[in-house]
C-alpha cells in the first residue's frame, strides 16, 4: 500500500501545482492543461519500452482494455480541468474524486468479475463514510452544472482505473503502460490537430514553460506510474483506490507548506494565495475523514477486531 500512498502524495503535489497554473493565468482554459498533460504522458516510454515483453505477445483484448484506459484518463483530466477553472480548489476537485472508493468496487465486479472478502466491503464502507464526511460540506456550494463535470471526471478516472486493471492482469505492467500513455497522447495530438487556436496556444506555451511543464509532469507521471504499479501487485484493484483516497490530506498539507514557504515573495499571487488558503479550510473534517480512511485501510491489512 505503500506505493498508493506515494501515488496520492504525488497527485496532491501535482493538483496544488495546477491550481498555481490555473490562478495565474498560464491555462486559459480547461484544454490546455487537458493538452499538455496529454502530450506529455509520451515522456515514460524511453524508460518503459526497453522494459517491455514481445509485443507479438499481448492478447488484443488486454492491449484495447490499456488503450481504452488512456482515453478514459484524458477525458477525466479534461473535466477535472473544467472543474478548476470554475472553483479554482483541487481539493473540492479531488474530494469528488475520492467517489472511486463506491465506483471502482462496483465496476471491477461488472468488468472483471471481481469479488471481494466481507471484510474488504466492510473498509469499503468506512471509506466512503469517510468521503461523504468531506462533501457534506461541499455540495450544496457547488453548482449543479460543475457537480455533473466532477462525477464525469470520477466515472471516467474509475473506468481508467478498472480498465488497466484488467489489463495489468493479461500483459506485463510496462507492455500496460506504454500503450496507457500512447492512447493518451494521441487523444491530445488529435485535439490539437483539430483546433488550430490551441495549437497555436499549446505551441507559445510550451516554448515559454516547457521546462516547467517536464518538471510538472513527471510528478503527475511518477503518480500513474506508482498507482497501477501498486495496482499490479494488490490482490484488488478496491484495495488502491481505498488506500488512495488519502489525498484531500496530501493537498491540505502541500498548499499549507506552499503559502508558509512562499509567503514573504511576491511570486505568488493573492488569487493563488487565497486558493491555496481555501485548500487548507475544513480541517476537522478532513482530520474526521482521515480517521475514516485510516480504520478502512487498517481493517484491509489487520481484518476487523474480535
Amino acid at each position: 500500500m505503500m506505493l498508493a500512498l506515494l501515488a496520492a502524495a504525488l497527485w496532491a503535489l501535482s493538483c496544488v501545482i495546477d491550481v498555481c497554473f490555473v490562478g495565474e493565468g498560464i491555462f486559459t482554459n480547461p484544454m490546455d492543461g487537458t493538452v499538455i498533460t496529454g502530450l506529455f504522458c509520451i515522456l515514460p516510454l524511453g524508460l518503459l519500452l526497453p522494459q517491455a515483453g514481445a509485443w507479438h505477445d499481448v492478447p488484443m483484448p488486454a492491449g484495447v482494455a490499456a488503450a481504452s484506459a488512456g482515453i478514459f484518463y484524458f477525458l477525466h483530466v479534461y473535466f477535472y480541468f473544467r472543474a478548476l477553472f470554475a472553483l479554482n480548489d483541487g481539493s473540492n476537485a479531488e474530494i469528488f474524486n475520492n467517489l472511486t472508493v463506491l465506483f471502482v468496487p462496483f465496476l471491477a465486479f461488472v468488468i472483471l468479475g471481481e469479488r471481494l472478502p466481507p471484510v474488504i466491503y466492510v473498509a469499503t464502507l468506512l471509506a466512503f463514510a469517510g468521503v461523504i464526511v468531506l462533501l457534506r460540506g461541499q455540495v450544496g456550494r457547488i453548482e449543479p452544472r460543475l457537480i455533473f463535470h466532477l462525477m464525469l471526471a470520477v466515472v471516467c478516472v474509475s473506468l481508467s482505473t478498472v480498465l488497466q486493471a484488467g489489463a495489468l492482469q493479461q500483459i506485463e505492467y510496462a507492455n500496460a503502460v506504454v500503450i496507457f500513455s500512447v492512447a493518451c497522447f494521441l487523444c491530445s495530438v488529435l485535439v490539437v490537430v483539430a483546433n488550430r487556436s490551441l495549437r497555436r496556444n499549446t505551441v507559445g506555451l510550451c516554448r515559454r514553460f516547457g521546462a516547467v511543464f517536464v518538471a510538472m509532469q513527471a510528478i503527475d507521471i511518477a503518480a500513474v506510474l506508482a498507482s497501477q504499479r501498486s495496482t499490479e501487485i494488490a490482490p484488488s484493484v478496491t484495495l488502491v483506490a481505498i488506500t488512495e483516497s488519502t489525498l484531500p490530506l496530501f493537498i491540505m498539507i502541500f498548499s499549507l507548506g506552499t503559502v508558509l514557504v512562499l509567503r514573504y515573495r511576491s511570486t505568488l499571487s493573492a488569487r493563488v494565495r487565497a486558493a491555496l488558503l481555501t485548500q487548507t479550510s475544513g480541517w476537522h473534517s478532513k482530520t474526521l475523514s482521515l480517521l475514516l480512511i485510516v480504520s478502512a485501510i487498517a481493517v484491509m491489512q489487520f481484518g476487523l477486531p474480535n
